[in-house]
Parts: structure tokens; C-alpha cells; sequence
């Protein structure tokens, strides 16, 4: 039985339910993208800082990143500024990117790794 507390007047996050319940993504990708889609509009962070924020480390809070890049929540565009300096654009997105797949109703990822590959880098 799940018991809620009431339900806030402000200051929370609307996700859609498909969006916490894909199944492709682990516990630690889920946790990443919500607290990244709670932040405000333009907000700039980094692994290093999300890893402040959570008891994962750096390099943990960077696979959460990549596998939210896999399956189309995150996009990372380089770009070169008037200095000639290379920064990255990370985009995050709450539905995943692309167009439907039939059986989860989500986009395919661009370049979708086999299961098989996942679960072999997360050991």
C-alpha cells in the first residue's frame, strides 16, 4: 500500500508517468533525470556539481548521463564560441527524442546500444 502525503501547492515537478516508469532506464538514470528536469530554465551544471548534491560520484553521475544520452533524454551539441573556445550544450528533455517505438510508445535511441552492452558496463 502506498500512503501519499498531500500533494504540494508549489514548488514541485510535473513528469509525465511514462517518463519515471521506462523501464530502460536504471534507478540512477531516473533519480538524474528528475532532479535535472526539477531545476530551473537555462540552469548551467556539471557532473562534478550534481555529484555534490548526491552521495554518487563523478564518474557514477557521468554513466547516469550516458545512458540518459542513449536513450534520448540528454543531448550534448559542441560548439565553438567567438574566442574559438569549445563548450558543451547539454539539452535535457523529459519525453526522449526521436520518433515513437511501437512497443513503449518512447522515440528509438539514435544509436541504440544492445542491452546486452548496458548491462556489461554497468559492472
Amino acid at each position: 500500500m502506498i500512503v501519499r502525503s498531500p500533494r504540494p501547492s508549489g514548488n514541485f515537478t510535473v513528469l509525465h508517468n511514462a517518463t519515471i516508469r521506462d523501464a530502460r532506464l536504471s534507478w540512477k538514470a531516473r533519480g538524474i533525470l528528475v532532479y535535472l528536469l526539477s531545476l530551473p530554465d537555462n540552469w548551467r551544471t556539471s557532473a562534478e556539481d550534481l555529484a555534490r548534491h548526491a552521495p554518487d560520484g563523478r564518474d557514477s553521475i557521468r554513466a547516469g548521463l550516458r545512458e540518459l544520452e542513449t536513450w534520448g533524454y540528454l543531448r550534448r551539441v559542441k560548439q565553438r564560441d567567438d574566442t574559438g573556445r569549445v563548450r558543451t550544450i547539454t539539452t535535457v528533455y523529459d519525453r526522449p527524442l526521436k520518433l515513437s517505438a511501437p512497443e513503449t510508445g518512447f522515440p528509438a535511441p539514435v544509436n541504440p546500444a544492445p542491452l546486452e552492452e548496458l548491462r556489461k558496463r554497468k559492472t
